[in-house]
């Protein structure tokens, strides 16, 4: 499949530990199905949603939100009345399947994607949807103890350096653990969809 970075892009930069930040570095392209996911959606509401990595389902079939979790994410999208496809472009922290968390290192070699479809695209929000995703897109300009995503959950946060809103909530993995089927989510009025609802405010 056809990958979403130019020759050039994957042969990129080092750090100052001198470990190469390249695809071929991080190594997670050699052993997925569907390699460097495209971001991809039509972004009508200027939403960016950053995830942690694709689903083993998203690797099989090379397209988004396809797990279990996915499946929640769009219906709680849609009944808050966003298109998850439509109204947003999606794209992935670490952009190749792995059967394990991603590391820093492999957080580091895709940063510069990430940054770059931001600059580009310029988003109105970014919604970074867990840990991953806080990692990649705070975790290099924050200086002091990063945490987790429950102490960055319910920020709407006015990024200088992006010149739009960072909001920071849970991933629909945790989630759909924690609670599991639509109905129940909603039902419980979580503090997720309470989080969604703030993006949602943020572009009506």
């Amino acid at each position: 499949m056809e990958g979403f970075f130019s020759k050039s892009e994957v042969q990129s930069i080092s750090r100052p530990d001198g470990k190469q930040l390249t695809c071929h570095s991080c190594g997670l392209y050699q052993n997925c199905k569907s390699p460097r996911f495209k971001p991809k959606g039509n972004f009508r509401k200027q939403i960016l949603n950053i995830f942690d990595s694709p689903s083993f389902e998203d690797d099989k079939t090379g397209n988004f939100l396809q797990s279990k979790s996915g499946r929640l994410l769009t219906k709680t999208y849609k009944a808050l009345g966003i298109d998850v496809m439509e109204d947003c472009l999606n794209m992935f922290s670490v952009a190749c399947f792995s059967d394990s968390q991603p590391t820093n290192h492999n957080i580091d070699c895709c940063r510069r994607f990430v940054l770059s479809t931001i600059q580009e695209r310029q988003p109105k929000v970014i919604v970074l949807f867990g840990n991953v995703p806080i990692q990649s897109v705070i975790g290099h300009r924050w200086r002091k103890e990063l945490g987790a995503v429950q102490k960055w959950r319910g920020w709407t946060i006015p990024d200088q350096d992006f010149g739009c809103w960072v909001c920071p909530v849970f991933g629909a993995d945790y989630v759909e653990r924690s609670f599991g089927e639509f109905d129940k989510i909603t039902a419980e009025n979580t503090v997720w969809v309470n989080d969604l609802k703030q993006v949602v405010n943020l572009v009506v």
